[in-house]
């Protein structure tokens, strides 16, 4: 920017403050071949901004620089910001197109009194495209009020700069409320916040430009342009030391910009970020020339030390051709060998000391592809040994697998053995429980058995005894009455009484002793009923101490067939264990010999490499 657009030239300027200005334009133009020299150009501007926005760099690798003699023309452009939210604009008007008609409109009145030169036609087109931001429509979109802040700012015949800051904080409040992607509402933020700056700077109000493009260095990832003219602004203010620590940052962005499209292999950023370095822009604005020595410090530091050059990097190229090792080369290898070859070659003879900031990434990269190289000989040469060891590892595999399915079959049997044997004690406690509740069941009712109750045993041998006695008193009747008879035939009551005597006498001396043999019936039924009992009992006891040595037969049992499948799978998996472990032997001997010839082809491959950058 001019200074004679902030100040007017005081004609006793010292002399020492003329000759750090020389001091300062001979040096941009021993280092830059005059590229700080920068007059605005719409065409330019344009093309160099199309440019920049075709790479798609993220906001943190990369900004577009506003200068703000072309200030005016960057609302123009087909920044990314701009087309997203005109799209964003046309979907919100839904149908209703008088007010997005209406900014285009304004929009290219607004292009045409920003590119013509004219004073008469510039005057027409201010004027009419303020008559278009006036109508009630217009008021309300952001972009009209950014056109309108900007022609405020620029337009010598129109300049408001107070009205245009109202009018950009205006659209901030405006933004706040606007349902936008958030990345796209920080680079309008950004972009208003800088364009506040402006308006300030254009006022000399540099307090108030500090503010606002302290709060577009906050609000952006990089904020490259406004850290510019914060350092512009702090310069201005006096506050030389803070304008120098923001310039450093500034300078650092062209370095970090270069190393960038070296990493990414674009020669097309490279270019563009050699030719389009801010550095220039800290050359162009004399208002820095107090500042020279600290730029120089700031611009050695971001140089390095230059342990080598263009030409030696690509001498260095040349011996890497020659030591044939095209065969190792990967697609991204190739990518970034013929890029080296294409930037070296090119720089070579450049004054551009910007220039110079791509030889220690371009020699990094150089020696990083180097180390690629011997990594994918390397990885070849051992992939070899390893593709002839492979044979090993399957035979390995097949046995350890071998080795797996034994131990499987083996815990199977083990568990079908266990499941056997585990059956067969239930088998035996069920049958032994069964036995046993049998008998307790007998024990509990036995009284219930007739011959073991005393009671029903005596009334069964009354029964008996009174048949018994009946029997015996009809025979001693009949006996009885034939001896009567006999006596005294004539007399029948006699003869009856007779029979009688001699029935019931027998029959009673009958029915006596059956009584008597009767209570030792009863008594002897008792005794068999603890006899019985005692024999049930020894019954029980015999089936409990019969449980506990069948299950320790049956635990003997399954123990002798348990330790019979270990041992019967403890040697086939012995035998393949022995054959993986002669396998891994033969295997580490095999590689011990490959490797060792494998090193041998490396280390040459290696010896070549080396020699690329020791001669350079």
């Amino acid at each position: 920017m001019e200074q004679a657009e902030f100040i007017s030239e005081d004609s006793g300027e010292s002399l020492s403050k003329e000759m750090r200005a020389a001091r300062f334009r001979t040096y941009a133009k021993e280092h830059f071949q005059d590229l700080a020299k920068r007059e605005p150009d719409y065409l330019e501007f344009i093309k160099r901004s199309a440019q920049f926005y075709s790479f798609r760099l993220n906001p943190d690798k990369g900004e577009f620089f506003i200068p703000y003699s072309s200030a005016p023309f960057f609302w123009l452009c087909d920044s990314p910001a701009m087309t997203k939210f005109e799209e964003w604009l046309k979907q919100e008007s839904r149908g209703r197109i008088t007010a997005l008609e209406g900014y285009r409109t304004i929009k290219e009145f607004y292009c045409k009194w920003a590119t013509f030169k004219s004073e008469q036609e510039k005057k027409y087109y201010s004027l009419s495209t303020l008559k278009l931001v006036e109508r009630e429509q217009n008021r309300d979109n952001i972009l009209v009020q950014v056109l309108h802040a900007v022609m405020l700012t620029f337009d010598k015949k129109l300049f408001n700069p107070e009205k245009a800051v109202e009018l950009l904080e205006g659209a901030l409040s405006t933004l706040e409320n606007l349902r936008l992607e958030n990345q796209l509402k920080i680079e309008l933020q950004y972009l208003l916040n800088l364009y506040a700056g402006f308006a300030f700077l254009k006022q000399m109000n540099y307090i108030g430009a500090i503010e606002k493009f302290t709060q577009a260095v906050n609000i952006s990832q990089l904020g490259l342009t406004a850290k510019f003219y914060l350092a512009y602004s702090e310069k201005r203010s006096g506050s030389t030391e803070a304008a120098g620590m923001v310039l450093g940052d500034i300078l650092h962005y062209d370095k970090a910009a270069i190393e960038f499209a070296i990493e990414m292999n674009s020669m097309s950023f490279l270019a563009y970020a050699i030719r389009n370095a801010v550095t220039y822009e800290v050359f162009a604005e004399s208002e820095f020339a107090e500042l020279l020595e600290d730029i120089k410090a700031a611009m050695s530091v971001e140089m390095g030390l230059q342990e080598t050059s263009f030409v030696k990097i690509s001498e260095s190229l040349v011996r890497l051709n020659e030591a044939k090792v095209k065969d190792f080369y990967t697609e991204d290898l190739e990518k970034s060998i013929a890029f080296l070859d294409k930037t070296s070659t090119g720089f070579i003879g450049n004054r551009n000391t910007i220039a110079d900031y791509s030889i220690a990434p371009l020699q990094k990269k150089l020696a990083k592809i180097l180390e690629k190289i011997i990594e994918t000989i390397t990885q070849k040469f051992q992939g070899e040994i390893y593709e002839q060891l492979r044979q090993y590892d399957v035979e390995i595999e097949d046995n350890l697998n071998v080795i797996k399915h034994l131990e499987s079959e083996e815990e199977e049997m083990k568990n079908l053995q266990k499941k056997k044997f585990n059956d067969a004690l239930e088998d035996l406690e069920n049958t032994i429980q069964e036995n046993i509740a049998f008998l307790e069941n007998k024990m509990e009712n036995i009284h219930l058995e007739a011959k073991f109750n005393p009671q029903a045993v005596f009334n069964n041998s009354m029964v008996y005894n009174l048949i018994i006695t009946l029997v015996v008193f009809t025979i001693g009747a009949f006996f009885g009455c034939s001896r009567g008879a006999l006596d005294n035939p004539d007399g029948l009551r006699d003869v009856m009484s007779t029979v009688m005597l001699g029935g019931i006498k027998w029959s009673v001396i009958t029915f006596f002793i059956g009584t008597i043999i009767s209570a030792f019936t009863a008594a002897f039924a008792v005794m068999e009923r603890t006899t019985e009992k005692q024999n049930i009992l020894r019954k029980i006891t015999y089936f409990k101490s019969h449980k506990e040595r069948e299950a320790e037969l049956l635990t003997r049992e399954n123990d002798k067939r348990i330790k019979t499948i270990a041992e019967n799978f403890k040697e086939r998996v012995s035998e393949h264990r022995r054959t993986v472990d002669r396998l891994r032997a033969e295997k580490d001997d095999h590689y011990a010999e490959l490797l060792e010839g494998a090193n041998k082809k490396i280390d040459e491959y290696k010896e070549r490499l080396n020699g690329v950058i020791k001669q350079g």
